[in-house]
C-alpha cells in the first residue's frame, strides 16, 4: 500500500492538493466546544474505556480489567480508538501521581456502568480535570482527521481502479466538499473510522475482481470483520465482496458451480471475518458472545424508535438526510449519477462490473436503513463516496460525447458545493456555544454561579470548572436524597431562594415555548404547563431581579416575533441550501439548537440559599 501511496503521487500532480484540502475542510476549528462534547456519542464513548482505566487503578488484575471493559455499553473496536486516546492523560496522571482521578469510573461489582441513570453528568465533567476532557477529545479528533483524509484517498483509488485518475480525482475532491462529510469528521466517535475501513474493502473487492488474487479477497475479509467490529452497517462491505467473488467466477468460463463453490476459500475468508470481528470487540473477548448479541439487539431496537426527532417516514429522513449531507446540487447530481449508473449495467464491460459492485453496496446500505424509524445524516456517510463515485463516472463518461456540458456540470457541482459546505464550515469558529461559555468565562466573577435547566453539559455552555445550579435528575449512587426533595417544576420556580448570579437558557429549554408539534421533546414538554408558564415569565417578562445580558446564535423560529425570509422557505429547499439547519437528534448540534440565552442578576438576593439544588464545579 505504501508503494502504491507513493507511486500515485509521482503519477498524479493533484492529489497532494485533494488531500490537503481535505485536511483544512476536516481539521478546520477541530477543537470546538472543548472541554465539553460535540455530540452525545462523544462523552459515551470515552465513558466505555475509562472503567477499564480505574479498574487497573483501583484492582490491577484480570478480573478487575475484565470487569473494566464489560461495564461499557460495547460499541466494539471503538474502544480501542478511545483507549489510545487517552493514554496521553495516563501518562500526565502517572508521572504527576494523579491516578487516583480514574478510580471514580469503575464501579467493582455494579450490573450498570458510568453512563448509568443514577450518574449526576454534570458532576462527573466538573469532577473529572479539564486536562484529561481536553487531551483525549484532542486526540480523538485528530483520529477522525486522519481516517477522513484516509477516507478521500480511498475514493480517489477506487475510481481510479474503477476508470480511470481522472474519475478518482473528481470523486475524491467531491468527497472532500461533502457538507455531511466534513461535519462528521468534526466529531469522535466510529462513523468515519467505520468508512475508512469500508472503503477499503470495497477497493481490495474490486482489485479481487481485476486480478483474481485471493489474497485481496481474504484480506478484504479481514478488514471487513474490523469495519463491522467499528458499526455493524459496515455489514454491507460483505456484499461487495460477495458480488466480486461472483463476478469473477462468471469470467473463468468454466460451468457456474465449479466456478462458484471453492469451500476452502469460502470457510478461510469466513473465519478470517469472523476473527476480525471478535478480535474487535474486546467485550467478547473478556465476557463472550453475548456482548455481541447485546450490541446488535440495541441497535436494532434503537433504530426502531423515535429519539427526540420529529415523526416521519423513512422517506423524509432519507429525503431530508440527503439534501443536509449533500447541499442541493450535488443531491441532484446524485438522482442523475445513481440513474445513470443503472442504466449502464446493461452494457458488458470491466468497468460495468465494477459498477455493480459499488451499486450492491450502495443500494444494500439504502436498503437496511430504510427500515429504520430514526434515520440521521451519519448514517447516510457510508453511502456519500458510493455517489460520489457513481456521480463522476457519469459525469466523465458525458464527456467522451459532450465535454461542454460534461465540464460545465463538473464546475457547478466543485463551486456550489464548495460554497455551501465551506460556508458551513467557517461557521466552527463561531459557534454560539463556544462564545457563550468565553463570554461567561470573561464575565463572570471567579465565585458566580450559573443556573441551569438541562441534564447534560452537552446541551449548555458553561466553563469547566464554573459553579453550576442544576436539578439532580440523576443520583450519583449512595447520595443522600432528602425525603422533601421538591419536583423539577417546584425546583424551578423556586429560582428567588437559589440567587444565583446567572440563569442560562438554551434551545433546548425553549422547546417549552415551541408548537407541540415541532418535535418529539417539545411534545414531552407540552405535558408540563408550570415549567412552560416559568420559561415564558423569564425571557418574556423580565423582573426586578434578572435581565437578559448576553445572547448567542440565531433565534429559533418559534422564538423569532417576525420570522425571518429564510425560515419561510420550503423546508427541504431551505436545508439544501443552508447547511446549517436543526438535526433533530444525535448529531452535532447546528444552527438554532445552539441558541444560549444568558440571563443576569440585577437584583438582591430575597432570602438565604435554602432551596435543594445541585452545585457543581468549583473554579
Amino acid at each position: 500500500m505504501k508503494r502504491r501511496l507513493v507511486s500515485d503521487f509521482e503519477a498524479d500532480p493533484y492529489l497532494l492538493y485533494i488531500l490537503l484540502l481535505t485536511g483544512v475542510l476536516a481539521g478546520f476549528w477541530f477543537w470546538h466546544l472543548i472541554p465539553n462534547f460535540a455530540t452525545r456519542d462523544e462523552h459515551a464513548r470515552l465513558l466505555d474505556v475509562l472503567p477499564m482505566i480505574g479498574a487497573l487503578v483501583v484492582d490491577p488484575g484480570i478480573e478487575s480489567l475484565r470487569q473494566g471493559v464489560t461495564q461499557g455499553r460495547m460499541y466494539g473496536a471503538t474502544f480501542y480508538l478511545n483507549a489510545l486516546a487517552l493514554i496521553p492523560a495516563v501518562l500526565f496522571a502517572i508521572i504527576t501521581g494523579k491516578l487516583a482521578i480514574f478510580a471514580p469510573f469503575y464501579r467493582p461489582y455494579k450490573s450498570t456502568n458510568i453512563w448509568a441513570i443514577d450518574t449526576d453528568l454534570w458532576h462527573l465533567w466538573h469532577d473529572t480535570p479539564q486536562w484529561l476532557w481536553t487531551s483525549s477529545l484532542l486526540t480523538l479528533r485528530l483520529f477522525s482527521v486522519l481516517f477522513a483524509v484516509g477516507c478521500v484517498y480511498l475514493t480517489y483509488r477506487i475510481g481510479t481502479t474503477l476508470r480511470d485518475r481522472a474519475t478518482g480525482r473528481l470523486a475524491g475532491t467531491l468527497l472532500a466538499l461533502t457538507f455531511g462529510f466534513v461535519v462528521t469528521a468534526h466529531e469522535a466517535g466510529e462513523d468515519i473510522p467505520m468508512l475508512f475501513f469500508l472503503l477499503l474493502v470495497i477497493y481490495l473487492a474490486l482489485r479481487y475482481l481485476q486480478s483474481g488474487n485471493e489474497t485481496n479477497l481474504l484480506i478484504g475479509c479481514v478488514v471487513g470483520g474490523f469495519a463491522i467490529a467499528f458499526k455493524l452497517t459496515a455489514v454491507v462491505g460483505v456484499l461487495g465482496l460477495g458480488t466480486a467473488y461472483l463476478l469473477r467466477a462468471r469470467r473463468t468460463g468454466t460451468d457456474w458451480y465449479t466456478a462458484i463453490a471453492r469451500p476452502r476459500l469460502i470457510i478461510t475468508g469466513l473465519i478470517l471475518g469472523i476473527g476480525a470481528v471478535v478480535f474487535g470487540y474486546p467485550s467478547i473477548l473478556l465476557s463472550g458472545p453475548d456482548a455481541l448479541a447485546d450490541r446488535i439487539f440495541r441497535g436494532v431496537s434503537n433504530k426502531g424508535t423515535v429519539t427526540g426527532g420529529r415523526t416521519a417516514s423513512a422517506g423524509w429522513w432519507f429525503l431530508r438526510g440527503y439534501l443536509n449531507g449533500l447541499g442541493l446540487p450535488l443531491f441532484l447530481a446524485a438522482i442523475g449519477g445513481v440513474l445513470a449508473s443503472i442504466s449502464q449495467l446493461r452494457n458488458q464491460s470491466r468497468e460495468t462490473e465494477g459498477i455493480a459492485v459499488v451499486l450492491i453496496v450502495f443500494g444494500s446500505c439504502v436498503f437496511m436503513l430504510s427500515w429504520w424509524e430514526y434515520i440521521r445524516v451519519h448514517h447516510l456517510l457510508p453511502t456519500f463516496p458510493l455517489v460520489m463515485l457513481l456521480i463522476s463516472m457519469a459525469l466523465l463518461r458525458l464527456r467522451d460525447h459532450k465535454p461542454t456540458i460534461a465540464r460545465t456540470l463538473v464546475v457547478v457541482l466543485l463551486v456550489s458545493s464548495g460554497l455551501y459546505t465551506g460556508y458551513g464550515d467557517v461557521a466552527y469558529a463561531t459557534q454560539p456555544r463556544d462564545e457563550a461559555t468565553q463570554w461567561l468565562s470573561t464575565h463572570a466573577p471567579d465565585d458566580a454561579t450559573v443556573e441551569v435547566y438541562v441534564e447534560d453539559p452537552q446541551d449548555a455552555a458553561v466553563p469547566h470548572g464554573m459553579r453550576t445550579s442544576h436539578y439532580g435528575h440523576r443520583e450519583d449512587s449512595g447520595a443522600q436524597i432528602p425525603r422533601s426533595r421538591p419536583s423539577v417544576t417546584e425546583w424551578m420556580r423556586a429560582l428567588p431562594e437559589r440567587c444565583p448570579e446567572y440563569v442560562e437558557l438554551t434551545h433546548e429549554d425553549l422547546l417549552y415555548l415551541a408548537p407541540n408539534s415541532s418535535s418529539a421533546r417539545s411534545w414531552q414538554y407540552h405535558k408540563h404547563p408550570q415549567r412552560s408558564a416559568y420559561i415564558r415569565q423569564l425571557v418574556n417578562s423580565p423582573t426586578d431581579q434578572y435581565e437578559v445580558a448576553a445572547e448567542f446564535g440565531p433565534r429559533p423560529s418559534f422564538f423569532e416575533a417576525q420570522p425571518r425570509f429564510r425560515q419561510r422557505l420550503p423546508e427541504f429547499v431551505r436545508v439544501g441550501l443552508i447547511p446549517r439547519t436543526i438535526q433533530y437528534g444525535d448529531e452535532q448540534d447546528l444552527g438554532p439548537e445552539q441558541y444560549v440565552l444568558i440571563l443576569e442578576r440585577t437584583g438582591h438576593c430575597p432570602r438565604p440559599d435554602t432551596a435543594t439544588a445541585r452545585v457543581t464545579g468549583i473554579r
